[in-house]
């Protein structure tokens, strides 16, 4: 009877381990088809939402597009056919990013134009203030002044003699 118990018992692990192989890829399956669903719902917004996309919505409308996407997905349709889709029932406008390309390109061109601009100004600025605040150079003599010319010396003489004696304008 001891022989009959581990027969039974091996019996068992082998039809857990055939049952376990022929359900996992099942599961992977589901799981990878998961994941494309998820992928693709994350390239649409949501009609009715404010800033959702489709995969975060928990609105009807959509977990019925998450439906029709892992419908067409089990069909065998391209996620660039699945999006098409949705754009030809809901215009452009379903797509969570813009294409970079008509007037769209704007939207991506814009802001770096922008970022170019404003670190071009901050430069100017940066540099105004930097030659705006170096205080200003006086040149420092290193031994005798230079000698006035003689009509200037002369000068010099009679305004020191004329205010010396009280006769200064």
């Amino acid at each position: 009877m001891g022989g009959w118990g581990a027969g039974a018992l091996l019996l068992a692990l082998l039809l857990a381990l055939c049952s376990f192989v022929l359900l996992a890829p099942a599961s992977a399956r589901a799981d990878a088809l998961d994941d494309q669903v998820r992928a693709i719902s994350k390239e649409l917004r949501c009609p009715v939402c404010d800033g959702e996309t489709v995969a975060d919505s928990n609105a009807t409308v959509s977990v019925q597009m998450r439906g029709v996407i892992r419908q067409k997905l089990e069909a065998g349709e391209s996620r660039e056919q699945i999006i098409q889709h949705f754009v030809d029932l809901y215009g452009i406008s379903i797509l969570a990013e813009p294409p970079a390309r008509g007037f769209t390109l704007g939207v991506w061109v814009a802001p770096v134009v922008a970022l170019l601009v404003g670190l071009v100004v901050v430069g100017i600025v940066l540099r105004g203030w930097h030659r705006g605040g170096e205080p200003a150079r006086v040149p420092v003599a290193t031994g005798a002044a230079p000698a006035l010319a003689t009509d200037d010396d002369e000068r010099l003489e009679r305004e020191l003699a004329r205010f010396r004696s009280g006769g200064a304008r």
